[in-house]
């Protein structure tokens, strides 16, 4: 039997019914996260042309010809920190950043996989999701290190590869949590 309560005007319930989250916070409705800054540069690239998305965040490619598998997860709303979200919000949008990561390991076979959060620069809550390789210009260093070697191209996965991986991805780790 479900729950239901409001606080500060969002309305949950707590369910059975959602496997992956136990339990826990589900929203019942779909929520205008879009609250943007429009002097954010991922408030205004955010609504761009997106890989995937959902009403709480989006995929972007990063746009690096050197690393064809750099992708950022930008959540919808202006926020700086994981702990400005809601716990529901928080695990939904680390949920997004394991499917992405899947999702190269699956359509790329890289060797490693690198995710940052920082937001020293941008403060806007967003997880760099990287697919590196042993022979890329700055292995084993971070991507903005010093270079190592000059590399072959690689070539990134199609759009709507990756974009339907993603949703098979989501769809797994809702079943299997």
């Amino acid at each position: 039997m479900a729950v239901t309560f409001t606080q500060t005007m969002t309305t949950f319930v707590v369910s059975p019914m959602y496997p992956c989250y136990g339990g826990r916070l589900q929203p019942t409705q779909q929520l205008n996260r879009r609250q943007n800054n429009m002097e954010c540069p991922l408030c205004a690239i955010s609504q761009d042309s997106p890989i995937w998305q959902d009403e709480y965040c989006c995929v972007i490619d990063a746009g690096n010809p050197d690393y064809p598998g750099y992708y950022r997860v930008i959540w919808g709303e202006h926020v700086a920190e994981m702990s400005d979200l809601d716990e529901w919000s928080q695990r939904h949008l680390m949920d997004v950043v394991l499917a992405v990561e899947c999702s190269l390991r699956a359509l790329m076979a890289p060797d490693k996989i690198n995710l940052a959060s920082f937001g020293n620069q941008v403060p806007h809550l967003h997880w760099h999701v990287m697919a590196r390789f042993a022979d890329d210009p700055h292995f084993p260093e971070p991507i903005w290190g010093q270079e190592q070697r000059h590399a072959m191209p690689r070539i990134a996965p199609a759009r709507d590869a990756l974009s339907g991986r993603i949703s098979a991805e989501l769809a797994r780790i809702s079943a299997t949590c």
